[in-house]
Parts: structure tokens; C-alpha cells; sequence
């Protein structure tokens, strides 16, 4: 985090743009976030549907209702095996055209896929990705509260406020609830279950897919 620390001064000089910002530090933002590799999953799931499937759900009455801003939050549940996670990756494609989508994919096997700090890692940086005229606000944000707020409080904490400051919807979609290995976010950060559930039911608007 030194080489962050040592090249945000010039980067949020008041005539730098957060479109150069975002160029210039795309790879200290990497360092600091340390996204999950969602996005391969995401390709591979694509190449696993075959021609003409999963458009049910954009016909489907709650989904509607969700995408009409009449529900915050869609959960999709089904047994294992039964096709969730193409499902999401179809969901998550046909969001992208015309929305702010951010995404992950839990893996019960992968430490780095499996923890709430992980998630809202990934999500920022695919926020940022999308709208990389906030990348100033999320760097400044870290320069000012770095030292009063722990990891897990100033990603959660940017992700939100980028989100409350943003004049379109931004939609988020989680895969593998049932591979979500909350005691990792327990013992790690203090979190009890409750709390777990309140961050991520903050977070605008989410579809999530799990096995229950």
C-alpha cells in the first residue's frame, strides 16, 4: 500500500480528471482491492448455456417487479445442480446491456471467493471499472479514512456512498449464497450473522442464488 500511499498525492491534484486517475492508478487500485477472478467464471457459465435458455426468468412476474424498482432484493433459490449460477450469468448479462452490473460468484473451495470482504472488494472495483469517474472520490476516500477505519469498513463504506451518489441504478448480483463461508467474516471481522445480512441488504439493488 506504500506505492499507493506515495502516488495519490499527484493523481488528486485538483486538474486530473477521475477518468486519468482511474488509468493512472488502475493497477494501485487492483493492489488495494484485490478483486476475485469472477469475471472468468462468468465467460465459462456463458459457454455452458445452451442457445435459448434462461429466458423464462425475463417473463417472470417477480423478476419484473424487482427490475420495475417495486423490489429491492430477488432471491432465486433451486436445488444443486438445477442451473443457478447460468442462470445468474445470463441475468448478469442481460443487465449489462443497459445497467451498472456488478457480480460474484461464491466458491466454497476458494479463500478468495468466499467472504463478504471479498465480495464487496470485487464489486468496487467493477463499479470503478464502469464508472471510473469516481475513481478520485474512492482514492480520497482512502486517504482520509485509512487510518480510522479497517479494510472491511472503508471498501464496504466507499461501495455505498459511490452508490448513494449515483444518479443510475446499480444493480448487484451474487451467486452461491449456499458457498458463502460467513464464520470466515465472523472470526476475521468481528461480524456477528445479523450484520452480515444488513451490509449486504444495503447495498441497492441485489439478485442473489443459493441452494437452501
Amino acid at each position: 500500500m506504500s506505492a499507493l500511499l506515495t502516488t495519490l498525492p499527484g493523481i488528486l491534484q485538483p486538474g486530473t480528471t477521475s477518468e486519468s486517475a482511474y488509468e493512472a492508478s488502475k493497477q494501485l487500485l487492483a493492489g488495494w482491492l484485490q478483486p476475485a477472478s469472477v469475471a472468468e467464471t462468468f465467460t465459462e457459465l456463458l459457454t455452458q448455456r445452451y442457445v435459448d435458455t434462461c429466458q423464462w426468468i425475463y417473463h417472470n412476474a417477480d423478476f419484473k417487479t424487482w427490475q420495475g424498482n417495486q423490489s429491492q432484493h430477488l432471491w432465486i433459490c433451486g436445488k444443486p445442480g438445477a442451473g443457478k449460477s447460468v442462470l445468474a450469468a445470463s441475468i448478469i448479462e442481460y443487465l449489462q446491456l443497459e445497467n451498472i452490473t456488478a457480480y460474484f460468484f461464491c466458491k466454497l473451495a476458494d479463500d478468495n471467493q468466499n467472504t463478504l470482504e471479498s465480495i464487496t472488494r470485487t464489486w468496487l472495483w467493477q463499479v470503478l471499472q464502469r464508472m471510473p469517474h469516481f475513481t478520485k472520490f474512492a482514492l480520497a476516500n482512502y486517504l482520509n479514512d485509512r487510518e480510522i477505519r479497517s479494510g472491511m469498513e472503508l471498501v464496504t463504506d466507499t461501495l455505498r456512498r459511490i452508490i448513494s451518489q449515483c444518479e443510475t441504478t446499480i444493480y448487484l448480483v451474487i451467486d452461491g449464497l449456499d458457498e458463502f463461508f460467513a464464520p470466515i467474516c465472523v472470526i476475521v471481522f468481528d461480524l456477528p450473522l445479523s450484520e452480515v445480512e444488513q451490509i449486504i441488504q444495503k447495498l441497492e439493488r441485489l439478485v442473489c442464488f443459493g441452494s437452501f
